[in-house]
């Protein structure tokens, strides 16, 4: 119910989609008339925004392993990979993978150079984690014989 200077109007909405509501028995009364009628009415309807459930979380791996990063939707939504300002893309490097409001980053073969922040953007919300890629290992043994 809504009305400004004597004028009083009801609408009863029975449904809507997206964008518009189909809207009947809407009613305008002012003295001394009334006018009854169905109207479509458009209006604005605004999707509940996607937000991280579970953001990506710091990680640190050696040279050589395969690292994957995970963060969860609050439902099915596009997303963008980077690496500091790179944007990723499913390539023998990196595997971007989706299954419902589930988002990975699998990246295989790590080097020094994939050290960094990696961010999972939904253009609304983005999250993001620091990888750290420790030098491979190599240990040395030296065995010492004494001339006699």
């Amino acid at each position: 119910t809504f009305g400004a200077g004597g004028t009083r109007n009801v609408c009863m909405f029975y449904w809507w989609t997206l964008g518009f509501c189909k809207c009947w028995n809407c009613s305008s009364t002012s003295s001394p008339h009334t006018v009854d009628k169905n109207a479509v009415v458009p209006f604005h309807l605004s999707a509940a925004p996607v937000i991280f459930t579970k953001k990506l979380e710091n990680l640190d791996a050696n040279e050589g392993d395969s690292v994957t990063l995970s963060c969860e939707l609050s439902k099915p939504a596009s997303v963008v990979w980077r690496h500091g300002d790179t944007v990723l893309e499913s390539s023998s490097k990196y595997q971007l993978k989706q299954e419902g409001t589930s988002v990975q980053l699998i990246i295989y073969k790590l080097q020094g150079a994939d050290s960094g922040e990696y961010s999972c953007d939904t253009g609304s919300q983005r999250t993001s984690a620091v990888l750290s890629v420790q030098d491979a290992q190599c240990e040395v043994t030296l065995t010492v014989k004494s001339k006699e």
